[in-house]
Formats: C-alpha cells, structure tokens, sequence
C-alpha cells in the first residue's frame, strides 16, 4: 500500500491551474538534443533493464543551474482530486508520450511541446467510483508495434495508434467489482504487453499478465498468491500488488517484478504462512509466464513492507544480476539466472511475540541483507506519550508500537 497524500493541498493546486507537462533544457541546445536518435527514451526505465541510465553528459555539475524551461504543455485536463503525476515519459522519433494520473494521454512533439494528439477515456468511470491506491497514478505508457499502451484505472489495458491516438483494441483485465485496478507502467516485450493489477488493500487476488500486442488478446496469467502458502482459501483475496514496471532479460528470456503487501494488513491472523508470492521478487518465462523462481523479501507480510520499485537488472563481475529494494529498507542483490543471493542476507529470529499477538500467526525468521542499508531500522526519535518503539519484525498487537522503517 502506499499513503494517499492529503485532500487539501492536492485540491489548492488542482482548483488553481489545470496539469501541465514542463520541459527543462538549455534553451540554446534543445533542439539538437532531441534530434539525436541515440536520445529516445523507449522504456519506462529506458531500456528493459530498467537502469534508466543516459549515455550524454549535456548536463552536469558546472552546468546545471542554467537549466530552464524550454516548453511548457498544459493538459487542459482539471482532473479528479486524488489525481497524482508520477509518470515517466516515453521519447520516440521525436515525439513524447505522456499520460496524466486519469489516464488521458498525449502526444507531444519532443521539441517544441506541440500536441499531436491525444486520447481522453470517456468510456472510464469516474476514478472516485474505482478501488484505487493511493491516489489516481498512471505511472507510464508503454510503446511498441506502432501502439501506444496505457494500463487504465478501470482495470482495462488499450492499445491507441500510436501516430493518431485512436484505440486499436480494449481488454479487461480485471473487474473493479474485483478490488482490481491499474497504475503500473505496463512493459513491451517479446511481442507482448505486460501488466499487473493492484487492489490488495481491497482484497484483490493478483496476477500479472502478458497479452498479445497486435490482438490484446491473452496469453498467460501469473498468480501472485500461491494457494498452498496461505491457510484456507484467503489466498483469493491475497493481495500481492504489482506497482511497478517488471524489467527483462531477452537472452535468459525471462521477466522480473516485485510485488507488494498481503491482504489484509496489519492484522493478518487470518492468512497463516508465508502467504507466497506476496513481497516477493519473481521470475517467470516470458513465453509462458511459468515460475522459474522467486525470492521473499517479507515472509507473512502485516508491516506493508510491499516493493512497488521496479526490479533493476545490471552485470556483477561477469554475473547476471537483478536488485530490488523494497520498503524493508533492505537492498538485495541476486544471481537473475537462479535467484541465488550474489550478496550474502541473514533470516533472523524475529521479536517475542505476547501472548496477544500469537493470533497474527508471524512467521519465525525474516530476510536481512549485508548489503548496507541507508535507511534505519529502530525508532530512536523522541515518542508520543504512550508509544513505544518497536524492533523491525515485531509483531502487530494491539499495543500501540512505533516502527522504523514504517508503512509509506
């Protein structure tokens, strides 16, 4: 799960001015900057990898207090008030595509902002009326076969033409009914559209899906939640979010994603185990969408210790290797081929859990890396009356307990 901001100060800006889409540049360079072929932007992270790295040095230390705006694009969209813009663009040929958080999209030339087109959803229900966490976020497009694709609140994928705008095909995904929406960044790989549902704060039963770019036909469905790791049948209701764009590796062909809390959380007595593949890194066979492997960063989640990053894929001393860091706070660093640790980590006895905790059903160890972390893992501020400050692992109770790292 991820907070959703204040009411108050989103309805201030939004009740000022529409949304709009600045461009920062030297004003003297941007056009043979964005002429440049080698400076398209094809992928949520850039490449598939998800490294988001650029290979120019245009702007740099000595430079960079120069910058200004080179355009600014104002949407015309008001929106809804809980909308949030966490988009990455896509650069393409010189044409930028760039949706808002209710997923209008539009085309814009890269290096004068003009629009060229755009596609607004009038067949979407109102974002208010939609299971959405934590504000109304489409956070990217994905672009190949000539189609732009934009994974809808409403839990639809569409595909628009990506030189006129107009929808070339519409799938459910899932159903709102479900819990089910979407925010992610979808991925194009191998020919496919890869997208995942969130909802585990309304009792959704993820999945990840690949579909047919020309078609939006279908081909395989990944279930987050894997039944015999959850007691009864919770494991349909089990959560496990996927927030963001899964990367690839097209020689090992196979796909990477985090994935985020359980449902429910924090008191999570009613889904006993260590509630797979919820707060996992995963790996499954782009043909098929079969699991090759999966490493639990939070065994039985009730912390919210979800991982809506995207999974970065990166060579180590020769090795393929994939990262993640999740809101544990802890970095772990893995072989991509087997999901071995290329770092070593620790599964650590967790706190005592009192006897009115034992309901929670917490699992016995947690993963910890040796991977410095930047972040840290007690409460050492001064305390609320009342408060007490919890180790990391401590079991939910009804004790008021103040965590570091905590739920954001």
């Amino acid at each position: 799960m991820r907070n959703r901001l204040p009411a108050g100060p989103i309805n201030a800006r939004l009740a000022l001015s529409t949304c709009a889409f600045t461009l920062l540049s030297f004003i003297f360079s941007i056009g043979p900057a964005f002429a440049q072929e080698d400076l398209d932007w094809r992928y949520h992270g850039n490449t598939l990898s998800n490294q988001r790295f650029q290979d120019v040095d245009q702007i740099n230390p000595g430079n960079v207090a120069r910058l200004k705006p080179a355009w600014i694009f104002h949407t015309g969209v008001l929106g809804d008030p809980n909308m949030s813009m966490e988009m990455t663009p896509i650069v393409s040929g010189g044409v930028m595509y760039v949706p808002t958080g209710d997923d209008d999209v539009f085309a814009l030339d890269a290096a004068t902002g003009t629009q060229i087109w755009a596609y607004h959803p009038t067949d979407m229900a109102s974002p208010s009326t939609l299971p959405i966490c934590c504000n109304n976020d489409n956070r990217g497009v994905a672009l190949g076969n000539g189609k732009v694709f934009v994974a809808r609140l409403d839990a639809n994928l569409v595909a628009l033409d990506a030189h006129t705008g107009n929808v070339v095909w519409k799938t459910t995904v899932d159903l709102p009914s479900n819990g089910a929406a979407m925010t992610i960044a979808p991925q194009f790989a191998d020919g496919k559209v890869i997208v995942g549902v969130s909802g585990a704060e309304f009792a959704v039963r993820g999945h990840v899906d690949a579909y047919n770019a020309d078609t939006g036909a279908l081909v395989w469905r990944f279930w987050t939640t894997e039944p015999t790791t959850w007691a009864g049948v919770s494991y349909l209701t089990g959560g496990a979010s996927v927030w963001g764009n899964p990367s690839y590796d097209p020689q090992l062909h196979t796909l990477y994603f985090a994935t985020g809390n359980a449902f429910s959380w924090p008191y999570v007595g009613g889904q006993a185990g260590t509630n797979l593949y919820s707060a996992s890194i995963v790996a499954v066979d782009i043909k098929t969408g079969q699991l090759k492997w999966y490493f639990q960063f939070a065994h039985h989640d009730m912390w919210d210790f979800d991982g809506p990053q995207p999974t970065v894929l990166f060579d180590w001393h020769g090795t393929p290797a994939i990262a993640h860091t999740s809101k544990t706070g802890f970095t772990f660093i893995l072989d991509r081929r087997t999901g071995k640790a290329l770092f070593p980590y620790a599964e650590v006895p967790i706190p005592p859990t009192p006897a009115d905790a034992a309901f929670q059903h917490p699992w016995p160890t947690q993963p910890v890396s040796s991977v410095e972390s930047l972040l840290e893992h007690s409460a050492e501020l001064p305390l609320p009356p009342g408060y007490t400050a919890a180790p990391m692992w401590t079991t939910m109770q009804p004790t008021p307990l103040v965590f570091q790292p905590a739920m954001t």
